[in-house]
């Protein structure tokens, strides 16, 4: 009989605020009346469905993207399934605009619907669980004429929100059954199996962390922030303890990179050797990158490090190259002044030509002016002009901009 009240009177706030266009309207719970509003201001259609063109393609587009999301959840999702099948429910995993992604239901809601709808969120058919879930970011439960469109006048849905494990909103997964029986307990399991998701997805994350212990693994945010740093990062970094969880990297270490740039442009790469600068000591490492993306954005990086052992490299790296100024044998005015002129050289930013027959020694003081200067501590690379054809030397000294060529980068 409560039941049968209840309805009535949800009914009779539907009719006055969607048909009758009166604002105020009782009975309805506050969270409800402010979906309704918004919904209003979609000017969602009542009574038709609306699906786009594009619909079908943005759809299978976010499946392929959300492919991790669906392995995950798609256990859960059955496991469910075979609880709750008796008793006449759907269970549905929707991304974060509402497309879904994946559903089961029984036979006899599925012979009972005929919903052709793809998207869920609130801009496309107003009030319902799942799309009011991913507009507030929180559990919700829908029943009946709570709902905006007419369609779903026969449903109760119960569901709760799914997290990255950056804490970013990624999607919900939601309880649909019908009507006539309405219970608390749907959302309760919605939000189980939302939570029980969630857990997959950082332990997942987890084991991608730490499935090399060989190398040094850090995760940083969009904010450069460390999120997980591993205990054989910790070694290479001769950091001390796990304490650097929340710390901007930058301020733990100096890298020659613009991380920012990297997650902006969605750059990734493998096995780079670079000079890490950390509390006055240099450390020779190759580094991999890989962006973490999330519709689309970055939501981070992934720095796995390896130390590098070679003395040959390290010692050309670091600065110590093969030759210095001490190294250059000769007593002649004219050695001298070249040296000198070298030296000098060394201090300023200016480009430098260094003009004389093969073997005359021009490495020999390119090396050395390097060695003398404030870049000391980064690498002195040699590029042999001759092997390389005349329209690409320009590019290969001073860079090109991304596309002008095929396969072409900065």
């Amino acid at each position: 009989m409560e039941l049968l009240r209840k309805r009535e009177i949800i009914s009779e706030a539907w009719h006055e605020f969607f048909i009758l266009d009166k604002k105020d309207v009782y009975g309805i719970d506050k969270i409800i009346k402010e979906s309704w509003i918004r919904s209003k201001n979609y000017d969602i259609d009542l009574f038709n469905e609306i699906i786009l063109d594009t619909d079908e393609i943005e759809q299978q587009k976010s499946i392929q993207k959300h492919s991790h999301l669906i392995e995950i959840a798609k256990p859960y999702m059955m496991d469910l399934y075979h609880i709750i099948k008796k008793s006449d429910y759907m269970i549905t995993l929707v991304d974060k605009e509402g497309y879904i992604l994946a559903a089961i239901a029984t036979p006899n809601i599925l012979d009972n619907t005929n919903i052709n709808i793809m998207n869920l969120s609130e801009k496309r058919v107003g009030t319902n669980a799942m799309g009011t879930c991913l507009y507030l970011d929180k559990p919700i439960q829908t029943w009946g004429r709570e709902h905006c469109y007419t369609a779903f006048h026969s449903y109760t849905t119960s569901a709760a929100p799914i997290h990255d494990y950056n804490g970013e909103l990624i999607g919900c997964i939601g309880i649909t059954g019908f009507a006539d029986i309405l219970s608390s307990h749907t959302l309760g399991m919605a939000i189980a199996i939302a939570n029980a998701i969630e857990s997959q997805i950082h332990l997942s994350y987890s084991n991608i962390i730490n499935q090399s212990i060989s190398d040094g693994i850090i995760v940083i945010d969009n904010e450069n922030k460390i999120v997980s740093i591993n205990k054989t990062a910790l070694n290479i970094l001769e950091l001390k303890d796990h304490n650097q969880i929340g710390k901007n990297i930058n301020k733990i270490l100096k890298l020659p990179l613009d991380l920012n740039y990297i997650m902006e442009e969605n750059l990734s790469f493998y096995n780079k050797k670079f000079t890490i600068e950390l509390n006055n000591n240099s450390i020779i490492c190759e580094l991999s990158i890989t962006n973490l993306e999330n519709n689309f954005e970055s939501r981070g990086l992934i720095i796995v490090i390896k130390k590098i052992e070679d003395e040959n490299f390290n010692k050309l790296i670091k600065g110590n190259q093969l030759f210095s100024f001490k190294d250059i044998i000769g007593e002649s005015s004219v050695i001298k002044e070249t040296i000198k002129l070298g030296h000098i050289a060394s201090n300023g930013d200016s480009n430098i030509l260094i003009m004389g027959e093969s073997g005359t020694g021009k490495e020999l003081f390119a090396q050395s002016i390097h060695n003398n200067s404030s870049r000391k501590k980064q690498p002195f690379i040699a590029i042999n002009c001759g092997a390389l054809p005349v329209n690409l030397v320009e590019s290969e000294l001073f860079g090109y901009e991304k596309g002008a060529f095929t396969g072409g980068q900065i």
